[in-house]
C-alpha cells in the first residue's frame, strides 16, 4: 500500500492543465515586455525631444561664407567651411 501512495504522489499534473499554465505565464511575460518596450520608446522620445531643433530651422540652413586661403601669388589654395546642399535625386542610390 505504501508503494501505491508514493507513486501516486509522484505523478505529474495533467498535460492540458500544464499547457494552459505555461500559456498564461508566457502571455504575462509577453505583455510585460510589450508594455516595457512601449514605455522605453515613449521615454526616449521625451528625453530627446527638448534637444532637437525645430523643423523650420532645419529646412532653412544658411550657407556659410567659406574661408578662402590664398597663396602670396594670389592663387586659391583651399576653401574651408563651405556647406553645399545636394538634392536627394543627385545622390548615388537615391531618387531617379
Amino acid at each position: 500500500m505504501q508503494n501505491d501512495s508514493k507513486s501516486h504522489r509522484k505523478t505529474r499534473r495533467s498535460t492540458p492543465r500544464r499547457i494552459v499554465c505555461w500559456i498564461i505565464i508566457l502571455s504575462g511575460l509577453g505583455l510585460t515586455a510589450t508594455i516595457g518596450g512601449v514605455a522605453a520608446v515613449i521615454g526616449a522620445y521625451y528625453f530627446v525631444t527638448p534637444g532637437l531643433p525645430a523643423a523650420e530651422t532645419i529646412r532653412d540652413i544658411p550657407l556659410q561664407i567659406p574661408l578662402r586661403i590664398f597663396s602670396r601669388d594670389g592663387y586659391l589654395i583651399s576653401e574651408i567651411g563651405e556647406r553645399r546642399r545636394i538634392p536627394a535625386k543627385n545622390v548615388h542610390g537615391y531618387g531617379g
